[in-house]
């Protein structure tokens, strides 16, 4: 059997003389300089970027961004006493604070995906009530109600700690169930103009239209 290895999102807050964006190149040169030696010395790879951005440091399923002001990212728990110790012994900066937040999966993307469709008839029933209306007339607003619904069901991954937009599957999934619905007649489309915006709407469908849909079943 597999070991299941507990992932943390972790932020270590340091002090380096970052002081807003105005780090000397001396501080910037002499922090980075340690922090490559104390990381590598204990096993884990100093990775630069190839665009912009900070370095990580990285050991298994550990990857730190290495902000002079703060060392954020998945962390194994097994690995927090091993970086707690490399940070109390640096010369270069301050170790001073450590945030632990959601426990992270180690899902794939198609993994999270299956994760989510375990929730379908939930998260139907859920578009259902949060789409109702009291008039045929009356709609919601479409993007509010499905961001809502997909905050609701989003498990923290590695890749998605948090809620991000279209890159997260949570969303495409609540937005596949909408599509479905859609297409099946239990909630009813429309839009609005407002200046140079449509704004898409929708609303559950009523009773009368669902005995419509049941007899042309």
């Amino acid at each position: 059997m597999a070991e299941i290895i507990k992932i943390i999102d972790t932020q270590f807050h340091i002090e380096a003389g970052y002081n807003g964006g105005n780090m000397s190149q001396e501080q910037h040169d002499a922090f980075y300089a340690e922090l490559k030696k104390v990381f590598t010395e204990n096993g884990f790879c100093y990775a630069e970027r190839a665009s912009v951005g900070c370095p990580d440091v990285i050991l298994g399923k550990t990857c730190l961004y290495c902000h002079p002001t703060c060392l954020s990212g998945p962390v194994e728990e097994a690995h927090l006493p091993l970086l707690e110790q490399i940070l109390s012994g640096v010369r270069t900066f301050r170790f001073y604070l450590l945030n632990k937040y959601n426990e992270l999966q180690d899902f794939t993307p198609d993994e999270e995906l299956e994760y989510y469709r375990t929730f379908t008839v939930s998260v139907e029933n859920d578009l259902l009530v949060a789409f109702k209306t009291k008039r045929s007339n009356l709609f919601k607003l479409k993007s509010e109600i499905l961001e809502l619904e997909a905050q609701k069901i989003h498990i923290p991954t590695i890749r998605t700690p948090y809620l991000s937009g279209y890159v997260s599957i949570s969303i495409r999934f609540v937005n596949e169930v909408y599509k479905d619905m859609v297409q099946k007649g239990l909630l009813i489309e429309s839009s609005k103009v407002m200046g140079i915006q449509t704004i898409l709407l929708c609303r559950a469908a009523n009773q009368k239209e669902l005995r419509l849909l049941e007899v042309q079943k």
